[in-house]
Parts: C-alpha cells; structure tokens; sequence
C-alpha cells in the first residue's frame, strides 16, 4: 500500500511539473522585424524572450515557419514568397525552400530551392545539403526557362571537390575541377565547343558562371529581441550592393594568396552606434582567429553613414561569403598590394642608408649574378649603338659609376668623363636595367658600394 501511494505521489508531482512547465510558455502574436510573428516563448530570468515551439513570421509576400528549441532553430524550416511578382517575372509565381535545423540550431541535412510556374510546374530546382553548418554532399541545380542550364558537383565541409558538370545549352559543356588548381588556388576549366567537340583547357574562370547554393531564403532567428535586425548595409554603409562589398573587403583586406580563406563563409552581427561607429561585432559563424580578427578589422574602418530615419543603435546582420578560388581581378589587387608594400619597405630601408662606400673599404664586393663575364655579356648583349654616335663616327670607352645598394639593386649613375651625350645616355640606359646583384658587405651587413663598369662603343 506504502509503495502505491509513493507511486501515486510520484505521478503527482510529474503531473505538477509538466503543469508548471506547461504554464511557463506564452504565446506572442504581433509586429516583428518588417512584418508580424506568432510564437511561443519562455521568460528568461533577465526579462528577454527564450523562442521554444512553433515560430511563424509573415510579410505582404513571404511566410516563414519551423519549431524552436531554447532559442535555437529546430527541424525542417519552409520559406515561401510571392514577392516574385515584384520583379517582372511573368511565368513565376511562387519561389519555396526547406531547410533543416539539427537539435544546436546549425543547418543539418537537406536544402531544396524551387520557383514555380503559374501552372504549378518548377522552373528552377536547386538541392544540396549542410552537415554541421558546412555545406556537405551532393549539389544540383536545374533552370528550365534557361533552356535547362544544369549545374552538379559535390561539397565537402564547405568547399567544392572533384570535378563539377556545367551544361550550357548551345554553348558547350564545361568541366570544372576543384583538384586540379593553379599557384592561385583557381581550378583548372576544360571547355568544349558544342559544334566542333574540341576542348580548351585553361585556369582563367572569366566568362564561366559557376552559381553557389542560394541561400538568401534560408531565414536564421537568433534571439527574439534582436528586431532590428537589417541585412541591407548600403543604408548605413558607403556600399551599394554585394559587388561593392566584396571590391570594399578585397581592397581593405590584409590576405594573401596564402592567408585568403578559400570557400569559408562568416555570419557576423554588429552595431552601428549613432555616431555612425561599430561596436558590439558578434559571430553567428566563425570561419578562425585570424579571420575573424581580419573581418573585424574591415568592418570598424567602414565608413559608416549615420541615418536620420534610424537615429537610434541599428543592429546589422551581414553574411561574408568568400569566393571558391581567387578571381583574376582578385589576383590583380593581392599583387598591387604586394608590390606597393614591397616598394615601402624598400623605401623605408634605403631611406636610412649611409653614403656608397669605395670597393676598397667593404669585407665583400657586390656581384652581379653569375659573376664578372657574365656583367661583361649582358653589357655587350643589351648595347645599342646610338644613330647619331654612329652616323658622326664617334666611338669609345663610356666609364660608368655607379652604386650598388644595401639590396641589391642598382642606385644612383653617373659618368664622370663624358665622350658623348648620346653614348653616355646608352651606357647609363644599359646599367639601369640590369638585374640585382649580390650586395656588398662590411662587418657581415650589407651595405651600399661604389661599382666601376666600362661601355665599350666600337665601330
């Protein structure tokens, strides 16, 4: 009997609990972001909303839903939107995704892109699949209005491998191959001609459109008192769309072709204070330390713009998206910076270095490369006879002097007995361009060094 009643008190007090916890969820329905949400929610202790159970949120033309989890997107996520209307679309009528959340709130499993016809049949299908919160597995995509444009490849932890199929109705079939890519990280692109059959292989992407997963659908809710969340930066920023972005991120970045994060993705979240200041940067998803010290480093020397419709802190909500190789243009402006801080730091160095000294007064004379003969060759290789020295008969030895800096490279020139105008100019034009030698050293430094060479002009 004392065992059934304990038994009886235990279902109590079960019962009492889940009352308890059942009690503890509220339900709110009302304005949210741009437009309204009804979900359920639990009071946290420092009076914000904690998001647990179903979350619906809906504009003039899209409709969000999918379960919460403490605050974490759960389950299978659908998004819908009628907006194409807006964009002259005229077969289009509906656009849906679904996309799934594993139990800590990252995209697990599944994501399936459609655009509709107003008949009902897809025009667009795109699938592919996260694991973790990295992009992982197969990719497909499908345009039918584009006279079935097909893409296919596969993922793995966030970057593209193997070898990707693009079909380009009478343009040709076009293999990308992601284990196959040059000194800066491009992938080598085999192209066939659709008439002749013949294949061009090269590692220029210019011209080849390789789509990424769309992602603009897939909605992420983190915390129910960040309603002012706005992806658009171009209100605040002096950026007026994403190709504006990512020249601002290239232009504005400290990456090399060593250090540039090849295919990584970051979501980032920050304030913009009333003086048009950030503060506040958060990481909904990091791609490492250095990275995320660089994106933070960008984002605080953004020229931000301080909005008279929005005089309070704005929270901002960006995603970064690194390309999958580093493009041609992107190749151009790693090199201008490369070069300039090069010329810097050659500027800075010579800057501070002392007069030339005399060949007699250093441990070690400079040498051009390959030694003595081969400085004599490159002189006789590189002379050309001036026309006026030639058509007046004028002939000689031109004694060029010259100095040989700390690097190597080659200083100041001068003749200090001239024969002619026209063959001193050829005899300095010859030095100028010739390559670094080995520096001259003095107690184990390198240093600059006077350097005597003779130009023999000779008809």
């Amino acid at each position: 009997m004392k065992r059934f009643k304990s038994l009886i008190a235990v279902i109590l007090l079960g019962m009492q609990l889940l009352a308890a916890q059942t009690s503890a969820h509220k339900t709110y329905s009302g304005p949210y972001d741009e437009g309204t949400a009804t979900y359920t929610y639990i009071d946290a202790p420092d009076g914000s909303r904690i998001f647990d159970g179903k979350f619906t949120y809906r504009t003039k033309y899209t409709t969000l839903t999918g379960n919460m989890k403490n605050d974490h997107q759960v389950g299978t996520w659908k998004y819908t939107s009628t907006a194409v209307k807006l964009f002259d679309y005229k077969n289009l009528t509906k656009v849906e995704t679904t996309f799934t959340f594993d139990d800590n709130g990252l995209l697990s499993g599944p994501v399936v892109y459609k655009d509709y016809f107003k008949n009902g049949t897809v025009i667009v299908s795109e699938s592919y699949s996260f694991d973790e919160g990295s992009l992982d597995g197969a990719y497909n995509y499908v345009n039918w209005e584009d006279t079935r444009y097909k893409q296919k490849g596969e993922y793995r932890q966030g970057k593209r491998v193997g070898k990707w199929h693009i079909t380009y109705p009478g343009k040709g079939d076009v293999v990308v191959d992601y284990d196959d890519v040059d000194e800066w990280k491009r992938p080598k692109i085999t192209q066939y001609d659709p008439t002749t059959g013949d294949k061009i292989a090269k590692y220029d992407v210019t011209g080849i459109v390789i789509r990424k997963p769309k992602s603009d659908n897939i909605s992420c809710i983190r915390g129910s008192n960040m309603t002012h969340i706005n992806t658009n930066l171009s209100n605040y920023l002096d950026c007026k769309n994403s190709a504006d972005y990512s020249s601002f991120f290239m232009k504005n970045s400290n990456f090399t072709t060593e250090t540039f994060p090849v295919g990584a993705e970051a979501s980032v979240r920050f304030i913009v204070e009333k003086d048009g200041t950030v503060s506040d940067i958060r990481f909904y998803k990091s791609v490492n330390d250095s990275v995320d010290a660089e994106i933070c480093r960008i984002l605080k020397s953004m020229n931000h713009i301080s909005s008279n419709d929005n005089p309070e802190r704005i929270y901002v909500k960006l995603s970064i998206e690194f390309p999958d190789y580093v493009r041609t243009d992107m190749i151009k402006e790693i090199e201008r910076k490369k070069q300039y801080a090069k010329e810097q730091e050659e500027a800075n160095m010579l800057a501070s270095e002392p007069e030339p000294f005399e060949l007699s007064n250093v441990d070690v004379r400079p040498q051009f490369p390959g030694g003595e003969d081969a400085m004599r060759k490159y002189v006789a290789n590189k002379l050309r006879y001036p026309a006026y020295a030639m058509e007046n008969d004028i002939q000689g030895t031109v004694t060029v002097v010259f100095a040989v800096r700390s690097n190597g490279s080659i200083g100041e020139i001068k003749v200090p007995r001239s024969i002619d105008k026209s063959l001193d100019k050829e005899a300095m034009r010859i030095i100028k361009s010739m390559p670094k030698f080995t520096p001259g050293q003095k107690d184990g430094k390198p240093v600059p060094v006077w350097v005597t060479c003779p130009v023999v002009f000779k008809l």
